[in-house]
């Protein structure tokens, strides 16, 4: 067995015949240590040989601990410097730590202090990533547990919260030190969707059936969560963000907590998972189906331009409130979705005072998501969900959403709740699809006539009406895409797969794409 190799510490102390009985405990727990009594002394043999630790006296004849740390500096940046002093003086500790010191330790120390002051600058990585591992090993096997029960709504919105919350854990720890983990988290999260998959087929038409025992859907929000915030606060503001996930909330949501109390909720987006259905249902409050039959001059479901899906948001919010005779509660609707629309909004932020609801739409991450896969500069910036949540994150933090926040944290009246429509998912695998030359195709969900599919990768609806979807012509059906599938026309169908491999796609029925946040911010001063 190879022996264990001994980590290298240099003592520089003017008095080290008195350390003796502490450079024994240090050799006994593993450590190799070299005693000098002077800082010329430990110069010198830094020139001679590496060394893994420094423990340094402050006070030292001739050359003293602080300027024998600038000479060190100069030889190395990198290796850790655990000055020992008399003083806990603040002045010496900020002149110390300006020169790149480590740590320190008060006299007197006893020989546990030392080594544990070595472990954490020697060993803290490894013991941190052992931590890890073991608090990763037990949340796997508590997901994996619950997999095999029959998970409720509530259950899978707490377990995808657990997810999101591992993957910016494990983010945040460095690929490289834990690429293992990942590389389980992944697998881990593919088999969550196969599973929420076969849930969200097995319960979606109940819930669009009744109300009854199912979760907060996309036109539950108004009702549910913003109208009764009314009671309390005359002036409420609805920021819908596109589609936003859930993890990318997470990360925003301590830059909110610093001015807000946040309580947050969770609800589902409806199928298919995109603007055009979910965010229009979220501000009338009934399913597309009945917006098509109630509101046909407002539903365009086959336009070419993307904007005109959802350009009567306005006019369905306030006829929602129509249909609830709350005629008194004034409506503003705003929508920033260029760089245009973001200036014109920073400028009208102090005006937007008094009772009522102002709902506002921020398309910037819907954006960002499209055009990820048309540029490769994208690609190259944000070629990860990890990379991609961290890059919203910086963009909210400079957002006029912030501005807006900013200037409604000290208003005692007003309340601010924060959501979205849909989310998206990273897709990386592809199934093929059939169906005629009239079908509308993109690529988590086909509507048209005749349309196949592999079933247990793919969603297959022949009755449109029971999952409260339009249906204005005979034989129209939906195929809406599971986990991370994209539906590509078996026409040359490998090089369309691989063309779209590896993009940011929404639509489908995934975690990522349905459970989403929906944050109701106090201000803290109420």
């Amino acid at each position: 067995m190879t022996e264990k190799v001994k980590k290298k510490v240099l003592w520089v102390d003017d008095e080290i015949e008195l350390l003796s009985s502490h450079i024994l405990f240090l050799q006994k727990h593993g450590y190799h240590v070299t005693a000098v009594t002077n800082g010329p002394e430990a110069l010198s043999r830094m020139e001679e040989e590496s060394f893994d630790a420094i423990l340094l006296d402050e006070i030292m004849v001739g050359m003293n601990g602080l300027d024998t740390l600038k000479e060190i500096r100069s030889i190395t940046t990198t290796t850790p410097v655990i000055m020992v002093t008399k003083s806990d003086e603040e002045e010496l500790m900020d002149e110390g730590f300006g020169l790149a010191l480590d740590d320190y330790l008060i006299k007197p120390v006893n020989p546990k202090q030392v080594v544990a002051a070595l472990k954490r600058h020697l060993e803290g990585e490894k013991l941190r990533r052992n931590h890890l591992s073991l608090s990763y090993g037990r949340f796997y096997n508590s997901i994996i547990y619950r997999l095999q029960g029959n998970l409720d709504w509530r259950e899978w919105a707490e377990l995808y919260n657990e997810i999101c919350s591992w993957d910016i854990n494990l983010s945040a720890s460095g690929t490289r030190e834990v690429s293992d983990l990942v590389s389980l988290q992944n697998e881990l999260r593919m088999e969550c969707n196969r599973v929420f998959g076969e849930y969200v087929t097995s319960n979606y038409r109940d819930w669009i059936a009744s109300r009854q025992g199912r979760p907060l859907l996309s036109m539950d929000l108004l009702e549910n969560q913003i109208l009764p915030l009314f009671e309390r606060f005359s002036s409420v503001f609805l920021i819908v963000v596109d589609c936003m996930r859930l993890d990318q909330w997470l990360v925003i949501e301590p830059l909110v907590e610093r001015g807000f109390k946040i309580t947050r909720h969770h609800f589902y987006s409806i199928l298919p998972t995109s603007t055009t259905y979910s965010r229009n249902s979220i501000f009338v409050g009934i399913t597309p189906l009945q917006i098509a039959e109630k509101y046909p001059q407002h539903w365009n479901e086959r336009s070419a331009e993307l904007d005109s899906l959802n350009r009567f948001e306005g006019e369905l919010l306030a006829s929602f409130f129509k249909k609830l005779s709350k005629n008194t509660l004034s409506t503003r609707y705003i929508k920033v979705s260029n760089v245009v629309d973001d200036h014109n909004f920073r400028q009208r932020i102090s005006s937007l005072t008094g009772p009522g609801l102002t709902a506002l739409v921020f398309n910037f991450i819907d954006n960002l998501t499209h055009e990820r896969s048309r540029h490769e500069i994208l690609e190259e910036i944000a070629p990860s969900a990890g990379a991609f949540r961290e890059l919203t994150s910086n963009w909210f933090k400079r957002s006029s959403i912030m501005d807006l926040l900013h200037s409604l944290k000290n208003q005692k009246d007003c309340v601010v709740v924060i959501t979205s429509d849909h989310g998206s998912i990273l897709t990386e695998r592809a199934i093929p699809v059939f169906g005629d030359k009239t079908t509308t195709k993109s690529l988590r969900f086909w509507y048209g006539r005749n349309l196949r599919s592999e079933a247990d990768r793919a969603l297959t609806i022949n009755r449109p009406q029971e999952y409260g979807l339009p249906s204005e012509f005979l034989g129209k059906g939906y195929i809406i895409a599971k986990e991370d599938f994209n539906l590509i026309y078996s026409f040359n169908f490998n090089e369309q797969k691989r063309r779209f491999k590896g993009g940011f796609q929404h639509g489908g029925i995934s975690l990522q794409e349905m459970i989403l946040p929906c944050v109701i911010c106090e201000p803290k001063g109420k």
